[in-house]
């Protein structure tokens, strides 16, 4: 963790970002000794937002799955859906062309 005055983010704003960028960890800023801000690259921070959308879609699919409104299919039953699904478009194509 690095904690750096707002101060000396003005006066070195490069070896700051720099330090961000290589370490992909933040820089808190403080302003009169106080935390104030949070500094991190635009990789880190787009990480950290995937890293968030991820867990709130597994909260809401773990919710979904304990209010019995999401069931599972092995891979060979969604494998022989998918096959009936299809003989039944190709059977109705030929109707319809044939």
């Amino acid at each position: 963790m690095y904690i750096t005055s707002s101060a000396n983010l003005r006066n070195n704003y490069r070896k700051i970002a720099n330090r961000c960028k290589e370490t992909r960890e933040p820089v808190f800023l403080t302003t009169n000794g106080e935390g104030d801000l949070v500094l991190m690259s635009l990789e880190a921070y787009e990480e950290l937002i995937s890293h968030r959308t991820i867990e709130a879609e597994l909260m809401r699919i773990e919710a979904a799955e304990k209010a019995g409104k999401l069931s599972y299919v092995t891979l060979g039953e969604f494998e022989k859906k998918t096959e009936d699904a299809l003989r039944v478009a190709d059977s109705e194509d030929a109707n319809r062309y044939g």
